[in-house]
């Protein structure tokens, strides 16, 4: 081996020993800057590997890294995240990030003393991109960022950087200071994600979050360039806008990201000073955020079930040979409970509680449920077909003004996706894609086998799973008391087993309170799940959620009255459970099956049983 490779590798495996070590700040002031934010990104990345389980981590080879490295590592992960067809955008970005990568390499090289900022850089890519990959929502927005910048720093390569100027040195200098900021960022909010186990959430806009970021990073690119007309228009991907946003939300949004960027450059007191007051304004701007929301969705929630409706009438066919055996259940108008119970008393202590402290608290509640059965696929491309019947019932559960349970049953089938599995994903799917509060569930039928799921932990995956979706609809800051008690501690005898039933209980009810002015929920295979270890509380479960579609109305500001959260809950059944059917039918119902309608208006109990007959054997 020649002695000048020799060196080579000796130099790449020393630079990776000292890969933690922190860096001395340049005489320049503007590389400086970059030697702080170098440092801050050691801290960041070694954070998150500390962090991250064994199995998410890089096994890094002991030598300095570079874009060939970062390059293996997307080929070895990209199939993992990009096996849904919902994913093509992500593809094509993943195909542009390789394209553009090489950039990075031509621009850190012009720096003085660049091994370091080069193998730092391209570690911490493989690390957050390996971090990333099972959790396709987060990769898809993180991706996005990654290629808009890479967009800016190609165009900024202009000329020969091998002998280039002391401001152009300045200006590249800067643009990775930025860089190293964002990446830091990135890593510090992932680990507060994973810490809470929030990652697969349905709410996460990486993008969204970062994107001012990303906007100071493009205009910096602008600048080693010598700003070149025109290059912050090409941003044909960078077209999401908040719906919610009013004048009060983008002030605090923009304060917020001034008090992030006021951390830039700074170390030790004086940075965490910053970083604290970016904490306030950030929250601050949540507070706001989530009163836009929910103001906009009091008022407008008709127009947005009409408007679902007409996007799932798209999906579904309707069809009028009534042979499928479904039948449907539906409640009435019935506001006759009063909310007394959530009231404080006047001795009552308050305390306040992040929405972020409550997830932490729950964290421990993702180790009994499977995130995916919240959401299966719908692939666009299947045609979901619906008896007349069933789409009547369903256009009246989604556009009446009133909370309201609609239970649609099905024959036993060992066909999948079942009729009934195929109208509950659509209505899950699309009110998601509608940007509704959605909280929804699948129960799958306990396996045969060494590794059996009992009927007990099915119901409370169920039940868990729906816990954790309602914390994310809390508003950023709660007020906990006597009569709405929702602090850390109630999370902790939650221990996967029945015994801590009546706190679960307790936890939905009071999360249902909390709820924003409109909800959907979706809980398709309670007969899955239906067996005499589980029949009373499944019972017990569907009471709680059939009470919040039964609260009284409260005045409104236009002189009228409306019920504080409509509820709207969609079960879908096979078979026939009588948890759910004998429940339903201590309210007043309407019955839908072949041709016929009829009103059940009864608290009976003698008449349960028969309807589930007629509803599961029609």
């Amino acid at each position: 081996m020649a002695p000048q490779s020799i060196d080579a590798d000796a130099e790449a495996i020393s630079l990776w020993r000292k890969r933690y070590d922190k860096r001395h700040p340049s005489t320049n002031p503007v590389i400086a800057i970059l030697d702080i934010e170098y440092n801050e990104l050691v801290l960041s990345w070694k954070k998150l590997q500390e962090t991250l389980a064994p199995p998410d981590l890089v096994h890094f080879p002991e030598r300095a890294q570079g874009p060939d490295d970062v390059l293996s590592l997307l080929s070895s992960i990209e199939p993992v995240w990009t096996s849904s067809p919902r994913q093509r955008v992500a593809r094509d970005h993943c195909i542009e990030l390789r394209s553009t990568l090489h950039a990075h390499h031509i621009l850190l090289s012009a720096l003085p003393k660049s091994e370091a900022y080069l193998s730092l850089f391209y570690s911490v890519l493989e690390s957050t991109l390996k971090a990333s990959a099972n959790y396709p929502k987060i990769m898809e927005g993180y991706i996005k960022a990654l290629v808009m910048i890479n967009r800016s720093s190609c165009l900024s390569i202009t000329t020969d950087l091998t002998s280039c100027s002391k401001d152009t040195i300045n200006a590249i200098a800067h643009f990775y200071a930025l860089f190293f900021f964002f990446l830091g960022e990135f890593m510090d909010w992932f680990v507060r994600q994973y810490k809470c186990r929030s990652l697969k959430s349905h709410h996460h806009n990486v993008y969204h979050t970062f994107r001012d970021l990303v906007g100071h990073l493009r205009q910096s690119a602008r600048e080693i360039a010598g700003g070149i007309a025109d290059l912050m228009d090409i941003d044909e991907d960078d077209n999401e806008t908040e719906d919610s946003s009013d004048t009060t939300c983008d002030r605090e949004l923009g304060l917020f990201e001034q008090a992030r960027l006021d951390q830039f450059g700074l170390q030790r007191r004086e940075r965490r000073n910053k970083a604290e007051n970016a904490f306030i304004r950030r929250l601050v701007w949540e507070i706001a955020q989530d009163a836009v929301k929910r103001g906009r969705l009091l008022r407008d929630r008709d127009a947005l079930l009409a408007r679902l409706l007409d996007t799932v009438g798209h999906q579904i066919r309707p069809v009028s040979q009534q042979n499928t055996g479904i039948a449907c259940l539906t409640t009435t108008a019935s506001r006759d409970i009063d909310m007394d119970r959530f009231a404080a008393s006047e001795r009552s202590q308050k305390h306040k509680y992040t929405r972020a402290e409550l997830q932490l608290a729950s964290s421990h509640l993702e180790n009994f449920f499977d995130a995916d059965d919240q959401t299966p696929e719908l692939d666009p491309d299947v045609e979901v077909i619906a008896e007349e019947n069933v789409m009547t019932s369903l256009q009246q559960w989604a556009t009446d003004t009133y909370s309201q349970v609609l239970a649609v049953g099905g024959s036993p089938t060992t066909a999948f996706p079942s009729p009934v599995l195929l109208i509950s994903t659509c209505y899950a799917s699309l009110a998601r894609k509608a940007r509704l509060p959605v909280i929804s569930h699948f129960c799958t039928r306990p396996a045969n086998g060494t590794n059996e799921v009992t009927y007990e932990q099915q119901l409370i995956a169920l039940a868990y799973s729906l816990i954790r979706q309602l914390i994310e609809y809390l508003p950023p800051v709660i007020i906990s008391h006597s009569g709405c008690n929702l602090s850390a501690e109630r999370f902790k005898p939650l221990n996967g087993t029945l015994t801590s039933w009546k706190e679960v209980l307790s936890l939905i009810d009071i999360l249902l309170y909390y709820a924003p002015p409109l909800m959907v929920c979706v809980i398709h295979g309670l007969d899955a799940i239906q067996d005499a270890s589980t029949d009373q509380h499944i019972r017990s479960l569907v009471r709680i959620l059939l009470t919040h579609t039964r609260h009284q109305t409260a005045p409104t500001e236009g002189g009228g009255e409306t019920q504080s959260v409509l509820l709207k809950i969609l079960f879908t059944v096979a078979g026939r459970p009588s948890s759910l059917v004998e429940t339903l039918s201590e309210s007043q119902l309407i019955l839908r099956e072949s041709n016929k309608t009829d009103e059940l208006a009864t608290t009976d109990s003698s008449l349960g049983p028969d309807v589930g007959v007629v509803m599961m054997n029609a």
